[in-house]
């Protein structure tokens, strides 16, 4: 199979069960398993994109996963980092059979596990979650690749948070500077606030030259990010 030779992520099984546990309330330990989540769920299978999308979301809803309250096994709230609710979980499911069947045979490749079996309270794990946040985000339309961080609040608002729920692009932005400064991560956005940066973009805009925007920090990579963008590990893990 094509695909074999294209991605090797897991050695063995330890390493896939290395994903398969809840966060704790150590945020760097979270950070790291996120990350590799991310890198897994992204390269591994198929949908190589959005991967600065999934960490944000990640910090925003449940700062990676310390929140208080978010690594639930009972009540009608999210699970796990990226919050995932029992309409959405219920939703993709039922979706691996038709939309994400290719996602959801290559996951089982790689990983041993049926994505069309787990329960829900699985979503409180990193690798398990990370795979549901990434298909939620394929289904409601969400742009893969969004560079901009005021876009990715943009983002995260109409189609993850929604209309219905109490997030603002402000709230976003504020907790992913929060989640980056906490873990010492260098980040060009730090100090400059989001309606700050949405008056310099528009500021940028209007200029008269070309040379001015190109210049402009803001049209440069600006995410703080720690994200292989060429992740390939060793050699498969195939389950038996």
């Amino acid at each position: 199979m094509k695909f074999l030779k294209d991605y090797k992520l897991f050695e063995s099984y330890n390493e896939v069960k290395s994903l398969l546990i809840n966060p704790t309330s150590n945020m760097r330990s979270n950070y790291n398993n996120i990350i590799k989540a991310i890198n897994a769920v992204c390269t591994g299978f198929g949908l190589n994109t959005g991967k600065e999308l999934l960490k944000e979301i990640a910090m925003v809803e449940t700062r990676l996963g310390t929140l208080p309250g978010s690594i639930r096994t009972t009540g009608r709230g999210g699970r796990g980092p990226w919050q995932i609710d029992e309409i959405a979980y219920r939703d993709i499911i039922s979706r691996g059979k038709k939309e994400f069947k290719v996602f959801f045979n290559k996951f089982k490749i790689y990983t041993g596990i049926d994505l069309s079996q787990v329960q829900w309270n699985e979503c409180n794990q990193f690798l398990i979650g990370c795979a549901f946040a990434r298909l939620i985000m394929q289904e409601r339309g969400i742009s893969d690749n969004i560079k901009d961080r005021a876009d990715r609040a943009l983002a995260w608002k109409k189609y993850y948070n929604t209309v219905a729920g109490k997030g603002t692009p402000q709230k976003y932005w504020e907790i992913v500077s929060d989640c980056n400064k906490a873990l010492a991560i260098n980040d060009p956005l730090a100090g400059k606030t989001y309606n700050d940066y949405i008056e310099e973009k528009d500021q940028i805009l209007a200029a008269p030259d070309t040379e001015s925007i190109i210049q402009s920090p803001l049209y440069k990579q600006n995410d703080a990010s720690e994200i292989d963008s060429t992740y390939v590990a060793k050699k498969p893990y195939i389950s038996k």
